[in-house]
């Protein structure tokens, strides 16, 4: 509606407030219209997006989802040592026991030890004294067989003979008539001497008069009569003999029969101890060698040959010595120390040996079987047909492959050796197939 201006001015517009209202409303309507249209615009660009890759057709669908093709991974064929270190623990073994038991003679409920002369890695050999057993040495000697008797004074027989070529050995002037004749006798008390003790005599046992073999006297007569009679020779033989009977003698309990020198691994005698049994040995010799034990695994043991090289180490001690495989179990065990179930492997010690009873050991050596280079490939690159050939894929270009017999040899490191069918199909770098990727 428009009124006139009474000031002049002009006229002036009136807005009715019906017609404002209604201008209002329309605004809201433009407003609410532009903003629906927005949401509608998202909403359906948010559903492009979500159902899109479900729209494609299957082609498109198969086509994404297929993998990339496939690249061959290929390595170079090389010149080299085989070689397939293995590292083992192993333990010292002392050799085969043997074990030394008191003669009969030595035991008894007075049989008393009241020395012990040797002790753990002492060395047994002829001459040696072991003990001392009711005051008396006992000593070993190498002997054709165990004495069956004491070697008294007029003895004669194989083991007088025995005791005289010991005695011998020992530096001791004993005759070799086997008769436990005045000499015999005196080297006898010349050797007991050098131990340290008196020879037991005869006399001392059976309560006669001492006799001195050296004396052919036997004072059994009036000396008034003697210095008027001059003994016959019948009378002198006797005299002889019955100071032989009297004198110096060997009891067999003395003598503990050894077969060879040995290192001494165990005693199982001490002061005190009485000797009431055979049953139990007093010392155990290491007659033979000490040696290397360790166990390998069923896959190891394929790659070890007797007379392999190898070196020990004491990680203790930090010594380090020489060895070689002497023997290779073909059973199954199980290591009770490790728990390793595997075949029993042996070395024999080149050198200067280790000689920790138990002790646990490094052990290193290589498989290889010389230092020959050789022309190798990965045994990735190695494959199979079924009638039992062997063939590696050659891929000069990454991307085609040409099959290659060969005859494979020594392994090592994950490598083995080849010898190609055709000469030059392979050669030091040439790529062969290890795989794809």
């Amino acid at each position: 509606m428009i009124e006139a201006d009474p000031d002049g001015l002009g006229p002036t517009v009136v807005i009715e407030p019906a017609a404002l209202a209604d201008v209002r409303s329309r605004d809201r309507r433009r407003v609410l219209i532009a903003g629906a249209t927005v949401a509608t615009m998202v909403l359906l660009a948010g559903a492009a997006v979500l159902l899109g890759p479900r729209l494609q057709s299957p082609e498109q669908q198969a086509a994404e989802a297929a993998p990339p093709p496939a690249s061959l991974v290929t390595a170079e064929a090389e010149t080299r040592v085989l070689v397939e270190p293995i590292v083992l623990r192993g333990s010292v073994v002392p050799g085969a026991s043997v074990k030394l038991l008191p003669p009969s003679s030595l035991t008894g409920a007075d049989s008393v030890v009241t020395a012990v002369n040797v002790r753990k890695g002492d060395r047994i050999a002829e001459g040696v004294q072991i003990l001392e057993c009711k005051g008396a040495p006992v000593v070993a000697l190498e002997l054709p067989f165990p004495f069956y008797r004491d070697i008294i004074g007029g003895s004669t027989g194989p083991d007088v003979l025995a005791l005289q070529q010991a005695m011998r050995r020992l530096g001791y002037a004993a005759p070799r008539n086997s008769k436990m004749d005045a000499a015999t006798q005196r080297a006898l008390v010349k050797w007991w001497r050098a131990l340290g003790y008196e020879a037991p005599k005869m006399s001392d046992t059976s309560g006669a008069g001492s006799a001195d073999p050296d004396d052919p006297a036997t004072g059994t007569e009036d000396p008034a009569v003697a210095e008027k009679t001059e003994p016959t020779a019948e009378q002198k033989r006797q005299a002889a003999e019955a100071a032989l009977a009297a004198g110096a003698y060997l009891p067999r309990a003395a003598v503990i029969r050894i077969t060879e020198s040995g290192r001494v691994s165990k005693v199982n005698v001490k002061r005190a101890d009485i000797l009431t049994g055979q049953t139990k040995p007093l010392l155990e010799l290491n007659g033979a060698a000490s040696t290397l034990q360790a166990t390998v695994t069923k896959e190891q043991v394929g790659l070890v040959t007797v007379g392999q090289p190898a070196s020990v180490l004491d990680e203790l001690s930090g010594k380090k010595v020489k060895a070689e495989v002497s023997k290779i179990g073909s059973t199954v065990v199980t290591d009770e120390a490790s728990g390793t179930t595997g075949f029993v492997v042996r070395f024999a010690f080149t050198g200067a040996a280790i000689t920790a009873e138990g002790r646990s050991l490094r052990v290193d050596f290589s498989s290889g079987a010389d230092d020959t280079p050789r022309l190798a490939v990965p045994v990735t690159a190695v494959y199979s047909r079924a009638d039992g050939t062997t063939f590696v894929k050659v891929s000069t270009d990454g991307r085609t492959e040409t099959e290659v017999t060969v005859e494979t040899g020594q392994t090592g490191g994950g490598w083995t050796a080849i010898e190609p069918s055709r000469a030059g199909a392979i050669t030091e770098g040439t790529p062969v197939v290890v795989g794809r990727s």
